[in-house]
């Protein structure tokens, strides 16, 4: 009975350190150098975290807020299998050249959890490169990093898909139908340089905003709160109306005297 605990015990603890096991990539670095058409090298290590049994590997580009692929390199990696890494793979020919791509490891069980690597640089099969076609990010102690979008040479210059598009600041506005305007502003969380070491995935918090319902004016003085003029050419035009009518003169008239009557 003992030993059948024990084998028990033994099985979940065996579980438990392989499932308490993260990915955290550590390779290539920002001087790697890679030639297209030749074999890429992408390593990575394990430490004590949430748990990751499996994962994805892309090829990207792009700013730290507006992630871009450029393609899959393989699928269903098993990141407790420790010999996985270091996984090699042909770089593929990319244009432009130059230090912009980087690799995005996502897990399998929670798609929201990535890791990335920094950017490195991929060159063309005679050993040419260019400069990152953008000097900054734009924000930060990261705003610095170099960056740039890329492609699979042999695919079309259009648009990439875009992974995780943040912009540091964004707005979108309403009009009511009283004609004023309400303002909705995005404020983003931009992430650091991808870099060996774990990193937040990009993160958007939306403010709320309430729009006002449409105000209700008297049609006979449309703004007359805001233009006391209007207003008092409103009320000049009414005493102009009781005047012209020669009915409510004399409607007034026999109120006034019966009145009088009555106090007497």
């Amino acid at each position: 009975m003992s030993v059948v605990i024990s084998r028990a015990l033994v099985l979940v603890l065996l579980g438990y350190g392989r499932r308490a096991l993260a990915m955290i990539p550590t390779g290539p670095g920002p001087k790697d150098v890679f030639t297209a058409g030749q074999n890429c090298t992408i390593q990575w290590t394990t430490a004590a975290g949430p748990a990751w049994d499996g994962f994805d590997i892309d090829l990207m580009s792009g700013s730290n807020t507006n992630m871009t692929l450029v393609t899959n390199v393989t699928q269903g990696v098993d990141a407790t299998n420790a010999s996985a890494s270091p996984f090699n793979w042909t770089c593929p020919e990319v244009e432009p050249y130059g230090k912009i791509y980087f690799y995005q490891f996502t897990s399998k069980s929670n798609s929201s959890d990535k890791q990335w690597t920094t950017r490195f640089t991929i060159q063309s099969p005679d050993g040419q490169s260019e400069p990152p076609a953008h000097v900054s990010q734009g924000y930060g102690q990261y705003g610095t990093v170099p960056w740039g979008q890329g492609h699979l040479a042999n695919s079309s210059t259009s648009e990439p898909e875009t992974v995780a598009s943040v912009d540091s600041f964004s707005s979108s506005s309403v009009t009511t139908a009283s004609g004023k305007t309400c303002r909705a502003h995005y404020m983003k969380s931009p992430d650091p340089e991808p870099s060996a070491l774990s990193e937040p995935e990009p993160s958007a918090s939306v403010t709320s905003f309430a729009v006002a319902p449409p105000e209700e004016t008297a049609t006979r003085c449309s703004g007359c709160e805001e233009d006391p003029a209007k207003r008092g050419a409103m009320l000049n035009s009414s005493a102009e109306e009781l005047e012209s009518e020669p009915w409510v003169r004399i409607s007034i008239g026999f109120m006034a005297a019966a009145l009088l009557m009555l106090a007497i």
